[in-house]
């Protein structure tokens, strides 16, 4: 995996929420980058990234309160969605649920 999987610096609550699903075309749009992101498509990932990193980043942040552990929990957490990317099974999951269930379980949000 070479994308980037650099945390996001800033991650308000009005950011997180325009990062919810709905916001960016819906379940269709991030389904198909985390599809694309489970065949190791980089690009898709990244995009995929950039997407959904404000949202988690905000739900680490306030989960660990520090900008530092967040920062941490991101690579661990991106990095098993990369992983784990090919075990995604639309329709019957939400993209957006599927990777926050990760975040839950690696960092106990």
């Amino acid at each position: 995996m070479t994308a980037s999987v650099a945390a996001t610096s800033s991650g308000g609550e009005a950011e997180a929420e325009s990062c919810r699903e709905g916001a960016f075309g819906g379940r269709g749009l991030l389904s198909e980058l985390l599809v694309a992101s489970g065949r190791h498509d980089e690009a898709a990932f990244a995009r995929f990234y950039q997407l959904t990193s404000p949202w988690i980043y905000y739900l680490l942040r306030r989960r660990t309160g520090s900008t530092a552990h967040a920062e941490d929990a991101m690579r661990l957490v991106y990095t098993a969605i990369w992983q784990r990317a090919a075990s995604f099974a639309p329709p019957n999951q939400s993209a957006l649920a599927w990777v926050t269930a990760i975040a839950y379980e690696l960092v106990g949000l």
